[in-house]
């Protein structure tokens, strides 16, 4: 069984991972962990520990910062996911494969200067993101699609409608959802 970590260095980036996490729940074969900076504010602590709770995840989480990344290091994660490169070279083991989700839609700069070489795969959720990155020279890129919209783009027709009558769209025209994260 592969352990794998999510490190969510703040709560926003949670609903980007749900859909991973979900996924590889289904797989099987996964032991799921996740975890997030002890620094963050306690409101914000309290809340991703809510949600983490409710979905039956594994949360590592200590008194201190500084337990918490040994808790982490000691774990021997296959695979660490993040959002952020933040403090990632605090946490990652040269085992380890590192794995980034973007979790924007590539307009701000800073999209396209948080590199860091101990990233071992960038999953990318736009052509346009995925080009501009290849153009830059960047090679450890894989085009995933933006994991909290893509679950909305069922492809079975029905499943559609459903999700339509779901959200009250009640026409068969082509629709987009707008659900900024700020």
């Amino acid at each position: 069984m592969r352990k794998i970590l999510f490190e969510t260095h703040h709560l926003y980036y949670l609903p980007n991972f749900i859909p991973i996490i979900e996924t590889l729940k289904a797989r099987g074969g996964y032991d799921i962990y996740i975890s997030m900076p002890r620094y963050m504010h306690e409101r914000e602590l309290k809340l991703f520990y809510s949600a983490c709770s409710l979905m039956s995840l594994k949360i590592i989480k200590a008194g201190t910062e500084e337990n918490r990344i040994g808790k982490i290091k000691s774990t021997k994660f296959d695979v660490i996911i993040v959002g952020n490169v933040g403090q990632l070279a605090k946490i990652v083991s040269d085992s380890t494969i590192a794995v980034m989700v973007y979790h924007g839609i590539g307009l701000k700069q800073s999209y396209y200067n948080d590199i860091d070489q101990r990233i071992d795969i960038r999953a990318v959720e736009s052509e346009a993101r995925y080009n501009r990155l290849r153009y830059q020279g960047h090679q450890n890129l894989v085009l995933t699609g933006y994991t909290k919209l893509d679950p909305l783009f069922l492809s079975n027709r029905n499943e559609q409608n459903n999700v339509k009558e779901i959200i009250g769209i009640k026409n068969d025209l082509p629709t987009a959802l707008y659900a900024p994260t700020f």
